[in-house]
């Protein structure tokens, strides 16, 4: 497995092998993260609800990705929401179901991509503790 580190790097590897990225720059403005996910029960499982804003002028779909990690940075869980239709300016809250035991602590990292699979947002990681 190659872990590449960062887009330029992996934007610069692309080109060297004859790859194209066309589009212009890679930007993370059109949805941002709004404070800070939190932990809601719903039985049997547990949520992490995430606010999202279109910072954008248009309205856009975002998919919102939780990646859940245990203490040793392994992958347990990707767990998916859609902030579905959300006009330029707007808010709204999006749900990443966890079907992992609530008796551990995980880190998760929620991010927002668009349909066509572009990033539409920074990530930020946070404490699943329900």
């Amino acid at each position: 497995m190659i872990h590449i580190s960062s887009v330029a790097t992996a934007l610069f590897l692309l080109g060297a092998l004859g790859f194209q990225a066309s589009g212009g720059p890679v930007t993370f403005s059109s949805f941002v993260i709004i404070g800070i996910p939190h932990c809601i029960p719903l039985s049997p499982y547990h949520a992490m609800a995430a606010t999202v804003n279109n910072t954008g002028s248009t309205t856009l779909t975002g998919i919102v990705f939780g990646v859940f990690h245990n203490s040793l940075g392994q992958t347990l869980q990707i767990s998916t929401g859609i902030a579905s239709n959300v006009s330029g300016g707007q808010n709204t809250t999006v749900f990443i179901i966890s079907t992992l035991p609530t008796t551990v602590n995980y880190t998760v990292i929620f991010f927002v991509w668009g349909t066509s699979g572009s990033s539409l947002s920074a990530s930020i990681a946070v404490l699943f503790n329900c």
